[in-house]
Formats: structure tokens, C-alpha cells, sequence
């Protein structure tokens, strides 16, 4: 048995490439995409029918025990399931489920639930791992570690006292929850770890990271936050804040322009006030992490071609239908695409880019530095104020007077008014 997994540890490699070497051959999918560099070799693709992404490893022992523990989670309370669901929907509306995109990953999150499910006072699920009979935890190694948990939950109610005694509503948890993550719980001193009820703190992990920080029930050297970067935290414990302050605000009716109440309790543009999720980490050509540029699957492909190809389906098929204004208002709660909020950085149009745009050189060829200040996300809530105070064109003209150009030749800034008429006057005058 030894010799049969060495054997297959050192071809789990060369089994990877040949296995996308197959894939790629299949009509049905695309965008293969084998990683070998990873702890555990995958090989990635899209299943071009359903419009789901899926991977495929070799040898991943330590998942299927991970498998059964959560569906014993699970099985000692419905709540479990509806809370985990609840938090995968906050996810993917926030976009912050994806960590092959930078995020966390959905079986993070569902740590991060079952772990304040078991600090809750009085708690509604156990830590199966440390109910066990006699003085010593027993011993079930798999790839070195232990992954033993108690799993005859018939007889639970005998070995944990409290079973039941908490008697909460899902409403009440979720809520508990969001507060939980952004007011109690520390990341900087402690870990989300569901293998143990007391807090382990990041000093005897020896885990220095400063953002979220989240131990594998088996595999104890797996960090689960440890490809987040800073902008991504602070982008994941905003939507957090704002989730708590939307479903703890009272609501005694539903604004009509939400067809129902999950769509205004999670409406992204409020969650995640209107941001993208930053992709800092991510490839520059498909925005995905684990692979280098140069081994990236859609680098050879052209732009408008990769466009296509990772615009949703709905968008493919129903082009007319995107474009018309009152289906697009009256569905402005659905989740964001990145292709949809594409557009230029200086005056919000997606007809052109940046470089194209009127504004972004002078007729002489000087570059207009005020317009270059500004994010596209500011200029686009500018526009909108504009539109809601009803600004009149006599004070935009009256606004737009004077304009600060960077002139090459001058080298330094230079106020003109470039609204005004008539001859240049010479430097005597």
C-alpha cells in the first residue's frame, strides 16, 4: 500500500498533464488549465453547457474526511444547513466566494459558520473532535494526520449536555453572526478553529498573518485565509459591516423596486456599496490566480474572444434583452458582472477606453491631470449625483471654465481658461 502511494505521489504530476492533455480533446469543455505547482496538483476546466468551473485532483485523502465532517455537522441541527447556505448566497452576491479569484473559498465560510455556531452561549453544535471515550483522544491517521471525530450521533444527547438547549432562530443567528465577525472576534489575535472550544490565538500557530486567518480541522498547517491580500480583507469585512447594518435595521416595507425581500436584504450595489471586488493577486488577462501569465489559457486568445468567452450566458443569448433600460432597472439588484461595469476612467462611457477618450488629451497634446485624478467609481457617483440635484447647464458650463493642463514645454502646471475668445496676448502685454 506504501509502495502504491509513492509510486503514485511521484506521477501525480505527469497523470495531471496527460488527464488535461485528454480534456482539451473534449468538445464540451475549455479553458484547461492544469496547476502542478499546488500541494495537491489539479487540473482545471469550464463546462461550457451548465457554465460551471471544475477541477479534478488525484489522491486527496484528507478532503473526504473533511466531506464527512461537515455532513455530521449538519445532521445535529437544521440550522446548520440553513446558515451555511444563507452565508455561501452572501458570498457569491458580494463576490468574495471565490478564491481562485483571491477570496476565500466555500468551505471557509463554512468554517466560519460552524466555528461561531459552537461559540455561541449556549452552543448549538458540539466539537466532535474532542468527544471521544476514555482519557486519550484516539488515533486515525491519514497522510500523517489525525482525523478523528466523533460520528455516532445517535448517542450524542448522552455525551454533550447541552444538546438542544439552544433555541435561537435562524434569523437571530445570522444576524449574531455578522456581529460576531466585526465587533467580538479578533483576527489579529485569534484563529477561526473548529477542532477545539477554547480560542487558539495566532502566537502558538506561529501565524503572523494581520487578516483572516482560518486552521483546517485536519490538516493543521493549512491556512485558508493565507492567499488573501489586504485589500481583499478590508473588502470582505466591509460587506460584513454593511450586511449587519442592512438585515439589523428594521424594515416594515419593501421598497417596490425590489421584487421581493432577498433581493433587498442582498442586494450587492448596498453590500458592497456599489465596489468591485479587487483582483489584485490575480492573472491580468483572466483574472484568476494559481498560474503564472505565461501559462495562462486565455493569453493567446484574442481580447474580444476572451470577452465572449467569460461573459455569462444570460448575456450571450439575450444581448437586446441586456440593453433594455426597464428590465435593467428593474433588475438592478442582481449580481454585477466585471464586463458590465467596464467602461472608460475619465467619462464613464464603454464605447472606448481610457486612451481613446476625448478628454483624455488636449487638442495640443497635453494631458488634463483633474480628469486623470479621478477613479472611475468616483466620476460614475458624480454623474449620478449630477443627475439627482438636476444641476443646471449654465452652472456645469460655469464649473468647466478653467481647467489644469500639464504643458511639456512649460513643465509645470499652468492655469488657462479655456473658454475664452479672441487673440492671444503677447508676453509684453
Amino acid at each position: 500500500m506504501v509502495r502504491m502511494r509513492d509510486e503514485l505521489d511521484c506521477d501525480c504530476i505527469s497523470i495531471i498533464k496527460g488527464l488535461a492533455r485528454q480534456l482539451k480533446k473534449h468538445p464540451g469543455l475549455k479553458n484547461i488549465l492544469p496547476i502542478t505547482t499546488a500541494k495537491v496538483p489539479i487540473v482545471k476546466f469550464y463546462h461550457i453547457r451548465t457554465g460551471l468551473e471544475g477541477d479534478i485532483s488525484l489522491y486527496n485523502t484528507l478532503a473526504l474526511h473533511n466531506t464527512r465532517l461537515l455532513a455530521s455537522y449538519a445532521a445535529i441541527d437544521r440550522r446548520v444547513k440553513i446558515l451555511c447556505y444563507i452565508m455561501k448566497v452572501f458570498a457569491k452576491m458580494c463576490d468574495i466566494g471565490d478564491a481562485s479569484r483571491g477570496s476565500l473559498s466555500s468551505y471557509a465560510y463554512t468554517l466560519m459558520v460552524l466555528f461561531f455556531l459552537q461559540q455561541r452561549n449556549p452552543p448549538v453544535i458540539p466539537v466532535l473532535q474532542e468527544i471521544y471515550d476514555g482519557k486519550t483522544k484516539p488515533k486515525v491517521l491519514v497522510d500523517g494526520w489525525n482525523v478523528y471525530f466523533f460520528d455516532d450521533l445517535k448517542t450524542l444527547p448522552r455525551h454533550w449536555p447541552q444538546y438542544g438547549k439552544n433555541t435561537e432562530t435562524v434569523g437571530e443567528l445570522w444576524l449574531g453572526l455578522l456581529r460576531f465577525y466585526t465587533e467580538d472576534f479578533d483576527f489579529r489575535e485569534h484563529v477561526v478553529c473548529i477542532r477545539q472550544h477554547a480560542r487558539l490565538t495566532t502566537f502558538n500557530k506561529q501565524w503572523t498573518s494581520k487578516y483572516i486567518v482560518i486552521e483546517d480541522p485536519f490538516d493543521l498547517n493549512h491556512n485558508l485565509g493565507a492567499g488573501l491580500s489586504r485589500r481583499m480583507t478590508n473588502f470582505i469585512m466591509k460587506a460584513f459591516i454593511n450586511g449587519r447594518r442592512v438585515f439589523g435595521t428594521p424594515v416594515r416595507v419593501v421598497p417596490p423596486v425590489y421584487p421581493s425581500e432577498m433581493e433587498y436584504f442582498f442586494d450587492p450595489d448596498v453590500l458592497t456599496e456599489g465596489e468591485v471586488a479587487p483582483n489584485d493577486r490575480c492573472c491580468r488577462v483572466c483574472g484568476k490566480i494559481g498560474h503564472f501569465l505565461k501559462d495562462c489559457p486565455m493569453r493567446n486568445k484574442p481580447r474580444h474572444r476572451r470577452d465572449s468567452e467569460n461573459r455569462p450566458e444570460h448575456f450571450q443569448d439575450s444581448a437586446e434583452e441586456f440593453m433594455d433600460p426597464v428590465r435593467y432597472k428593474n433588475e438592478h439588484w442582481k449580481k454585477r458582472d466585471a464586463l458590465e461595469i467596464r467602461c472608460c476612467f475619465l467619462c464613464g462611457s464603454s464605447a472606448h477606453i481610457k486612451k481613446d477618450c476625448h478628454l483624455y488629451r488636449s487638442p495640443a497634446g497635453n494631458v488634463k491631470m483633474e480628469n486623470l485624478t479621478s477613479s472611475s467609481s468616483g466620476h460614475l457617483k458624480n454623474l449620478r449625483e449630477k443627475e439627482n440635484q438636476g444641476l443646471s447647464a449654465q452652472e456645469e458650463r460655469r464649473r468647466k471654465k478653467q481647467n489644469v493642463i500639464l504643458s511639456p514645454q512649460a513643465g509645470s502646471l499652468a492655469r488657462r481658461n479655456v473658454g475664452r475668445s479672441g487673440p492671444r496676448k503677447s508676453p509684453e502685454e
